[in-house]
Parts: C-alpha cells; structure tokens; sequence
C-alpha cells in the first residue's frame, strides 16, 4: 500500500482576458505551475490562450473547507496537486472541472456526452484521461463529473479518481 501526501495544492479558475495580465498567465502567481505547465493544460483543454486565476492555494492548517471557501461558486477549474508517494517519488497531478465547485451539493452528473468534458492529468509523466462517454461498456461510468462536499477536498469521479 503506498501513502500519497499531497504537499501542495492550488486551484486556478478560468479568467477573461483583462488588460491586467497577458494571456497565458496566472493572476496571483503559482508555485507549481509554470508557463510550460500552463501551455500543457491550454493544449489538453483545447481552447486557446487562457489567463488564470488562483483562487486557492493550500497553506499550513488548510482544512478541506478552506479549499471550498477559494474554489466554489468561481467557475471552471484546474486543481494542481503536488503529491509523494511511500517511496518517496513526487509527481504534479490535477484535474480540469468544468463546472463550479460547491461544498454543498454532493454529485455533480453529466449525462449527455457533450457535458462530459472534465479530465484528469498527470504533469510529471504527461498524460491525460478524459470522461468516460456515455457508450461506454457502462453508460453510467463516466456520468459522475465531481462530488462537493465541505468536508471533502477536490474529488474527481465516483472512485474518487482523485
């Protein structure tokens, strides 16, 4: 059984494009994503150029309210996690979710494909794992996009898978 200890966290919400910041950045900084980082989440996503905003950023004492305080109700995210596994490796891995986080509405479910658009990624060992489609061997697999509970942190699917 390995540990995950997630060392670091922040949740950056999509921003519009304002004459504060040039497109690509993140407004309020981030200690774990850098413009290659960033350029890597505007390809996955696929819709250009994007400015972000941190939202959250974990500090010593955060509780799982904490996060839902910075995140809910502002839209579209990315949430990065920095996490070390029992063996001591240390891996930058995060999701995209497409709706507004809310610790107070439990499952947050896409039925219709065309809403399935949340993904999960690995920054270290770059990869991506999308929602599953609803033709899937299990048309309900896929259907859960988030859970938002205040005493939960971000979760991603039913598995959680993150």
């Amino acid at each position: 059984m390995k540990t995950i200890f997630a060392a670091g966290c922040v949740a950056c919400a999509l921003a519009g494009l304002t004459g504060q910041a040039v497109a690509g950045n993140v407004i309020g900084g981030s200690a774990l994503l850098d413009a290659d980082k960033q350029a890597q989440l505007e390809r996955w996503l696929g819709a250009g150029q994007f400015n972000l905003q941190n939202v959250y950023t974990r500090q010593a004492g955060d509780s799982s309210a904490s996060f839902h305080d910075g995140a809910d109700g502002k839209g579209a995210t990315f949430t990065l996690l920095e996490v070390t596994n029992g063996g001591g490796k240390t891996y930058l891995v995060g999701g995209y979710n497409p709706q507004s986080w809310a610790g107070d509405e439990g499952w947050h479910e896409t039925e219709r494909d065309w809403q399935r658009t949340a993904f999960l990624f690995n920054m270290t060992d770059p990869a991506v794992y999308r929602q599953v489609s609803s033709t899937y061997v299990l048309p309900s697999q896929g259907l859960r996009q988030t859970f938002n509970e205040e005493g939960l942190g971000p979760v991603f699917g039913s598995g959680p898978d993150l």
